[in-house]
């Protein structure tokens, strides 16, 4: 079966149409499956797992394939006795159950988790086996030619099947997660003037709101991944290193909704900071509990998250090293949300992180201006953008009833850029 495997492996790669969802670096839809096939064909522990399992398939319809052999129309011309058309017929099925087993794991995300750095975690390595030993082809339709069979395929995951998992999290998140966001918008909506009733409402709103963390946290204990991971708790040997990698697989995915077909990195990078805002002390806390925390929040603010992402991503493109000079601002303490008398001081701890990135934001722009004003033609979509940009915050401004005062000096930038483009149109 060795030499007929390996022969096998590249045709029935072809036999895939594939939509990547991102981009990583060296990886392109163009050469995709090429970089798999290659990790596969030198990888023998994972080659000899598929073969067993493909053999243990295959064991399973030997009685049907024996009677096709038998009784079937299938001779040719060039048959020669029972043991050819027998041949004939294992080689199309072992073929066939290939494509299956191919097709099942690219939909499960396994086989892009080849071109991620090897990893030395044990349970990713638990995970693998269980996932070799559970996985059933038995009722996935495919087609063997070439590509016949749609894949939608994310790179960049660590966790085999961490699509399930977090399919299954996002099903039942969202009734807790529109509860999350009332009770903050309900408070944010409050007005409080004494102080000792703000102490008050702070210590009511936090007992709701750990009340809700705990109830994402016991949902997202349902799940087999996190079945799984709470064993090796109480075992003593969970790599504290696997929750990063969930975190960064379950951001991947939720940038990925919005942002297709690119590469997310800078993305991705920036979306760790704005959860840094909202949970400073993410360290002191359990791994898990930050999960579930972390979850629910950008799940409870996935609009506005989104958009401010978006914003930093199209900012991105002409602003060098944005990140950096957002980073500076906040830490600098260049933007203080409790030098803005306007702002409510108790309401800091939902207001805050959203405060710090938006005005953060305008001041890079506004420090940035000379050189976006100096923009040729063929890049004044930058106009456009600081257009869209005011017209976002406004809205998110509106909805999270924050002053911010950076604003206004946009809305004089959005004013002099329309000029200057005025201005290049009539030079031309």
């Amino acid at each position: 079966m060795n030499g007929q495997f390996d022969k096998l492996i590249f045709p029935s790669f072809t036999t895939i149409s594939y939509d990547i969802d991102n981009i990583i670096e060296g990886v392109s839809l163009e050469n995709y499956y090429e970089k798999v096939v290659d990790k596969l064909i030198k990888n023998k522990d994972l080659k000899n797992k598929i073969k067993n399992k493909l053999i243990e398939f295959i064991d399973k319809e030997s009685k049907s394939l024996l009677h096709s052999t038998f009784y079937g129309n299938n001779f040719e011309k060039s048959d020669i006795d029972f043991l050819s058309i027998l041949k004939k017929n294992l080689d199309y099925t072992l073929k066939l159950y290939l494509i299956k087993f191919i097709v099942k794991a690219e939909r499960d995300g396994v086989f892009p988790i080849l071109l991620q750095p090897k990893s030395n975690i044990e349970e990713i390595q638990i995970l693998s086996e269980q996932y070799f030993k559970k996985i059933d082809i038995t009722f996935i339709n495919v087609r063997n030619q070439v590509k016949e069979n749609r894949i939608t395929t994310i790179l960049g995951l660590n966790i085999p099947m961490i699509n399930e998992s977090i399919f299954k999290i996002n099903s039942f998140s969202e009734e807790i997660k529109n509860q999350f966001f009332k009770l903050e918008d309900d408070f944010r909506n409050d007005s409080i003037e004494d102080e000792e009733e703000q102490k008050k409402k702070i210590q009511e709103f936090e007992l709701k709101e750990n009340k809700m963390y705990q109830n994402i946290k016991f949902e997202c204990e349902r799940v087999e991944l996190f079945k799984f991971i709470l064993q090796r708790q109480k075992d003593n040997c969970l790599t504290q290193e696997l929750f990063f990698l969930i975190q960064e697989d379950f951001y991947t995915i939720f940038i990925i909704n919005k942002f297709k077909h690119k590469n997310i990195k800078h993305i991705k990078e920036f979306l760790h900071y704005i959860i840094s805002l909202k949970f400073p002390q993410s360290e002191g806390l359990s791994d898990f509990l930050f999960f579930s925390q972390s979850l629910l929040w950008i799940k409870s603010y996935e609009d506005i998250i989104n958009e401010i992402l978006r914003i930093f991503d199209e900012l991105s493109q002409t602003i060098p090293d944005l990140l950096s000079s957002i980073q500076n601002c906040i830490e600098n303490k260049i933007v203080d949300y409790s030098h803005e008398k306007n702002n409510e001081e108790y309401k800091k701890i939902i207001n805050e992180p959203f405060y710090l990135l938006i005005e953060a934001i305008l001041i890079t722009i506004h420090s940035s201006f000379n050189e976006i004003s100096e923009l040729n033609e063929e890049k004044t979509h930058i106009f456009q953008t600081l257009k869209s940009t005011l017209q976002v915050i406004f809205q998110i401004k509106n909805s999270l009833k924050i002053v911010i005062r950076s604003i206004y000096l946009l809305s004089q930038i959005v004013k002099i850029s329309e000029g200057l483009k005025l201005i290049n149109q009539r030079s031309f």
